[in-house]
């Protein structure tokens, strides 16, 4: 295996993966694949998009997951539906509803849905307690999640 530069995504494509155009941003961190135009803030670099699925050796067993895709994180899940199916992996997700609705018009509760619907346990890190979206929130809701499988 060796690195490769793509997007992780649900479909092959081509993308725009786009980033801070301040010189002074250090944080690259909060680049992000995105199909809708952006403001003048930003600078953008095409990207491939491609299924985890289809990049990973079926064989290669997967145990952990750490994601942080700015909004993404619906679309690459769906990317590697075989691989949580197959393995069941860990999975350390950021949620992040801005980026979510922002980037692909999804919601919390369309994450914690496809989540829930591969079987997985779901709690806010440091938390015991199983996690559940609050009744009401503005829009705004950023956390870190551990999914872990329900017992086979």
């Amino acid at each position: 295996m060796h690195p490769r530069q793509v997007a992780a995504y649900d479909r092959r494509d081509k993308g725009v993966l786009f980033f801070r155009a301040d010189p002074m941003n250090e944080n690259f961190g909060s680049m992000f694949v995105s199909e809708q135009p952006q403001d003048g803030q930003f600078e953008s670099s095409a990207v491939s998009m491609a299924r985890i699925d289809d990049i990973l050796p079926h064989n290669l067993p997967i145990h952990f997951v750490k994601m942080d895709v700015e909004g993404a994180e619906i679309h690459a899940l769906r990317g590697m539906a075989g691989i949580l199916e197959r393995y069941h992996p860990t999975i350390v997700i950021e949620l992040n509803e801005l980026a979510l609705k922002r980037e692909h018009g999804s919601a919390a509760e369309e994450l914690i849905e496809l989540l829930k619907g591969f079987s997985y346990n779901i709690r806010e890190i440091g938390s015991n307690r199983e996690f559940a979206l609050p009744a009401y929130h503005d829009g705004y809701l950023l956390t870190s999640l551990v999914c872990t499988p329900h017992a086979y």
